[in-house]
């Protein structure tokens, strides 16, 4: 992954792995997470796979984000538009 394709300030790094022959940043964006904030922690509008935190955020916030992320990639899995 390019520098520039990657947010600055305050993140948690690439959070999630890349499954087998996919992008999770894709994942993620195609399941519309892209900008998603729960409290301090936002999904990066640059690259999908990253989460931003404001200061003085809270890492539940990071976590509840990282669930509901999870969950919805899950979710559009099914969906025609994800299926190879």
């Amino acid at each position: 992954m390019e520098i520039r394709n990657q947010p600055g300030g305050q993140n948690a790094g690439s959070v999630f792995t890349n499954p087998k022959n996919k992008s999770a940043g894709r994942l993620i964006e195609d399941s519309g997470c892209k900008g998603m904030r729960v409290g301090s922690a936002e999904v990066s509008t640059k690259h999908a796979n990253f989460i931003q935190a404001d200061a003085g955020g809270k890492a539940q916030d990071i976590k509840d984000l990282m669930q509901l992320i999870s969950d919805s990639v899950y979710s559009n899995l099914d969906s025609p538009n994800c299926r190879n």
